[in-house]
């Protein structure tokens, strides 16, 4: 089923809005993949969003209220959903692969709430965990776990351990990256994603709120995390911290962008909108928060949530890295959009 965007539809408004040179502006974006799931609703449906209109790819079900997360794999086809599926409110979410022509299939169950899940080597890096026992006056600590799963889903336990919350950040390829928090405090570490080994990372001062990880071409990690009275992007190499800005603001939303690094702008009358430290304020679509999701394969388009004010769910942005024409994906009310991925 295609619907297309051509104003107010059932689904969503499109809107184009063109900025910098005129050659650019022409350009076909690549497909995108989001998933639409109403806050009323027990199932949330799966889009590819060519610049143009919305083509359906499939549906799954879960719980009312569910935390949405997914990623593509689109030389094989495949989106992959995390959704809650049961009550249980930290680990009873699930993963969903999703193609076209066929009934959503359960790979595997036990994730963490609202934890988007990771393709990295030739497989789908997971957070899992099973519930402690609750204690009085004491936070409760979990069995957690970091887990490969085949496309076929097949699961395998590459790391495991005891804490509060295990969130994966980023891959670099060769290691998924794993932010755990505990009693003993913030860790960094990596995972080889042939799951032989993994390696504790020496950063020193690593807060409870750090968020945002990602990695740039150099493999280098970038993240916010609070730092001093504000907020900072922070970089890390060879187990050194560099500051790239600071902020007042939570609203930074670093994003690695090759070399460069995105992140949402402020100025003394609140959020500009989408910039990067190498070329400056790139604000597409106006004044608001802008966070950038994905990055085409090849560097040239990028996807971003746009956050406006007053309003609760965000605008979905498809924008050449270069300038030229933006397009606008508004939800309809009550309903947001997750970012998969670019498709094919």
């Amino acid at each position: 089923m295609r619907v297309l965007a051509l104003g107010v539809v059932a689904l969503a408004l499109v809107v184009w809005l063109g900025f910098g040179s005129p050659q650019s502006q022409v350009a076909k974006p690549p497909s995108l993949v989001v998933v639409s799931t109403d806050g009323l609703a027990a199932k949330s449906t799966v889009w590819i969003y060519d610049g143009d209109g919305l083509t359906r790819l499939g549906e799954v079900n879960h719980r009312v209220g569910a935390g949405v997360r997914a990623v593509t794999a689109p030389e094989r086809g495949v989106v992959l959903v995390s959704a809650d599926v049961s009550e249980d409110r930290s680990y009873g979410a699930s993963l969903f692969r999703v193609e076209a022509g066929r009934a959503p299939q359960l790979l595997v169950d036990r994730l963490a709430h609202a934890s988007r899940p990771l393709v990295a080597g030739d497989a789908i890096w997971v957070s899992r965990g099973v519930a402690g026992p609750a204690l009085d006056g004491v936070r409760r600590v979990d069995a957690l776990s970091v887990d490969s799963v085949g496309f076929d889903g097949v699961a395998h336990t590459r790391f495991e351990t005891a804490g509060w919350e295990l969130h994966l950040g980023a891959t670099t390829g060769a290691d998924v990256l794993v932010y755990l928090k505990g009693a003993a405090g913030a860790q960094l570490l990596t995972v080889s994603t042939d799951g032989s080994t993994h390696r504790l990372l020496p950063v020193g001062g690593l807060s409870q709120s750090a968020r945002d990880f990602t990695v740039d071409g150099r493999g280098r990690v970038v993240f916010a995390d609070l730092d001093g009275s504000g907020w900072a992007v922070l970089r890390l190499e060879s187990g050194n911290k560099e500051r790239l800005l600071s902020s007042a603001s939570d609203h930074l939303a670093p994003f690695a962008w090759r070399d460069d690094v995105a992140f949402s702008q402020l100025d003394s009358d609140g959020d500009v909108g989408l910039a990067t430290l190498g070329r400056g304020a790139l604000g597409p679509v106006g004044r608001g928060v802008d966070v950038v999701r994905a990055v085409s394969s090849d560097g040239n388009w990028v996807a971003l949530w746009h956050y406006r004010a007053g309003l609760v769910e965000p605008d979905v942005v498809l924008m050449p890295a270069t300038g030229g024409r933006a397009r606008v994906l508004t939800p309809p009310a009550g309903t947001r959009f997750e970012i998969a991925g670019f498709w094919r």
